[in-house]
């Protein structure tokens, strides 16, 4: 469903319209498209208007819990994906790992710190995020900001080694560049 939002004390001149509506609406919705930035009939300061789409997928991540028996199964496939993508004599320079929040098991890549005064922390990218959404998992990709997208050349699947699959084929570049 489709919803008209207002974003107040956004100054639309200084950020882009884009970045202003993720983070006025805590990137609870998908964007559509920015409307309007205009100057209401009554000449008062302009408003950023933006159409928010509510996906129904979406709203059910968050209110289905992940049962344990589909929750083991998962993990343990990702698990074994990680630890397969890197060869052990490399493990040193490079690590695929995943995370787990609520419905979504996140895979990263971890890199050591190339420079000393960096610290001892390794720096994480995210690869990719599996969502389960009650019945099926579906696959998302991550943007340069860090935010996450639905990716459309991966079906959902009602196991997650269809979608590890498709991480691994990277048909876009966008997983593994």
């Amino acid at each position: 469903m489709d919803q008209v939002v207002e974003l107040e004390r956004v100054e639309f001149a200084r950020v882009q319209a884009r970045e202003a509506v993720a983070d006025v609406l805590e990137q609870r919705s998908e964007l559509a498209f920015v409307i309007a930035a205009h100057h209401l009939a009554s000449g008062s300061s302009p408003r950023l208007l933006a159409r928010v789409r509510h996906r129904q997928t979406d709203a059910t991540v968050r209110a289905m819990t992940l049962p344990a028996d589909v929750r083991q199964a998962a993990v343990a496939q990702v698990e074994r994906y990680c630890e397969a993508r890197v060869p052990e004599d490399m493990r040193s320079d490079v690590r695929i790992e995943h995370r787990v929040r609520g419905n979504a098991i996140t895979i990263v890549e971890r890199r050591p710190p190339w420079r000393e005064d960096f610290g001892p922390e390794w720096s994480s990218t995210k690869v990719a995020q599996l969502r389960y959404d009650g019945t099926r998992w579906m696959l998302y990709c991550s943007d340069s900001s860090g935010r996450w997208w639905r990716y459309d050349e991966a079906a959902p699947a009602r196991d997650v080694a269809q979608l590890l699959a498709a991480i691994d084929e990277d048909v876009t570049g966008i997983f593994w560049g």
